[in-house]
């Protein structure tokens, strides 16, 4: 950034120079063909540094001339590096936050200093997902898909209502994504009819209606964010009549299909209650997933080759840290960026084989979410491209209304583990160990199943609080 505003001031210096040796006739006389500047490169350049600033700069950056202005908000101005949107979570109030405090996962303090306000059209909405900048909302209540925004620019549609048939429930399934063949941006409904069947329904923004597709072969798990990669969006699903867990929609065929999990996976590792905590998500441009079916340990497969099983491979194996999910790879694929949502987030450091917490702080909610997200300043209004279509702006009279009083700014602290100390030289390599901050627990797991015991520990003073089972025990400090 420092580069870039170098060389256009000193465009403006010299100039000043030319108009000033002008005036005088003793100035020597000013060579132009020396004169440098950023607006001398080729276009294509300047978009390649740009889209390699994070947000921050480039909100700056937007301000600095007419030609930069116009160059971000291109439709086809892509941004190299998704950046991480917290939102804490107020499960126990009527209305849930709408200010996305933004994470600059681009420097090493991972600090929060900007935000951005959603829409307050509905007292209580959740995200559905993310695509190419733009989120969508769903009405709490009903999960039903209802609002396509940008939080950047502020602007927001509403989607239209669907057609309901009195005989489906309210039990919806929602997906947000994007066809690059057509440029058009479809939104996804399953719905779950009170005969059992799974009907889907397709809305395409700029048009007036829902659209149904038919039949959806599988039933994704609600619970879980869906993760979307490359116009496809997947889902785990609970479906105990095959192995093949993962479930996916292409926006550009407009169709079903099943993506082949690791080999190791069978009807028998595949366990129900397990898929729930199958979080997934997109590292260097391919699908993962966390396995979670051992209790000592999670691991991060990544599919190098999309829809080819072979190509499922083991990236990390981490000792169980409690309930994480994979965020972004950070120092050149050596840091792993995960989400907890209790506890903030946290590195993992492939090569130290350590993990550090950041503690959320400044925030009325010890729960978050985290959604992955790659800012863009694309108007709604070009994206849909209808005459007559309303486009309303945030800063609308909705603002108005009361909202939930939150922090200005979330501070994200290193906060480490506390040093154990065991009566055994070897106890340590015996046992692995989480600690969670917002409980003040600290979960014990056995390597070799056996029962951990707590008279190990010295220099803390501990109580048993629950025994999960014969080889992972939970105690809290008095």
């Amino acid at each position: 950034m420092t580069f870039l505003f170098h060389y256009l001031t000193r465009k403006r210096r010299k100039r000043g120079k030319r108009i000033s040796s002008s005036s005088s006739s003793k100035a020597p006389k000013h060579d132009a063909a020396n004169d440098t500047s950023i607006e001398d490169l080729p276009s294509h350049i300047v978009i390649d540094i740009l889209s390699r600033l994070s947000l921050k700069p480039i909100l700056i950056s937007r301000c600095v001339c007419k030609t930069w202005y116009l160059f971000i908000s291109d439709p086809l101005f892509i941004f190299n590096n998704p950046e991480l949107f917290l939102r804490t979570d107020h499960s126990t109030t009527t209305c849930i936050s709408r200010t996305l405090h933004w994470v600059d996962t681009a420097t090493s303090n991972y600090h929060s200093d900007l935000r951005f306000n959603l829409p307050q059209r509905y007292s209580k909405y959740e995200i559905v997902n993310s695509c190419n900048g733009f989120l969508c909302l769903s009405k709490s209540l009903f999960k039903n898909p209802s609002i396509i925004c940008n939080p950047v620019t502020g602007e927001y549609l509403t989607i239209p209502k669907p057609q309901n048939d009195p005989t489906m429930t309210v039990n919806v399934v929602a997906a947000f994504g994007y066809s690059s063949k057509t440029n058009h941006y479809k939104v996804l409904r399953l719905v779950l009819s009170t005969s059992f069947f799974r009907i889907a329904e397709l809305y395409t923004l700029g048009t007036s209606s829902w659209r149904r597709l038919g039949f959806a072969p599988l039933a994704p798990i609600g619970g879980l964010f869906p993760t979307y990669l490359n116009g496809v969006i997947h889902w785990a699903c609970d479906d105990p009549e095959t192995c093949h867990f993962i479930v996916a929609f292409d926006f550009e065929q407009e169709c079903f299909c099943v993506v082949p999990p690791p080999s190791h996976f069978d009807a028998n590792q595949k366990k129900k209650e397990n898929l729930y905590y199958m979080n997934m998500g997109v590292l260097g441009g391919c699908l993962s997933i966390c396995d979670v079916t051992c209790s000592t340990h999670f691991d991060i497969w990544v599919m190098k080759e999309y829809h080819v099983q072979q190509s499922w491979t083991k990236q990390f194996a981490i000792d169980n840290c409690g309930l994480c999910r994979p965020i972004k790879l950070v120092a050149n694929g050596d840091v792993l960026l995960m989400f907890c949502k209790r506890q903030g987030l946290a590195l993992y450091d492939q090569v130290e084989k350590n993990i550090r917490y950041l503690e959320i702080r400044n925030a009325h909610s010890i729960a978050f979410q985290a959604v992955t997200f790659a800012p863009s300043f694309v108007s709604l209004r070009d994206v849909v491209g209808v005459d007559g279509l309303k486009v309303q702006n945030d800063r609308s009279r909705f603002d108005k209304c009361e909202v939930h009083e939150e922090a200005k700014t979330l501070l994200l602290v290193e906060r480490n583990l506390p040093e154990l100390q065991w009566a055994e030289a070897e106890a340590r390599a015996r046992y692995s160990y989480c600690y969670q901050f917002s409980t003040q627990q600290l979960i014990l797991i056995s390597k070799n199943n056996e029962q951990p015991i707590l008279e190990q520990l010295v220099g803390l003073t501990w109580k048993l609080e629950a025994s999960v089972d014969s080889s992972i025990v939970c105690i809290i400090s008095n």
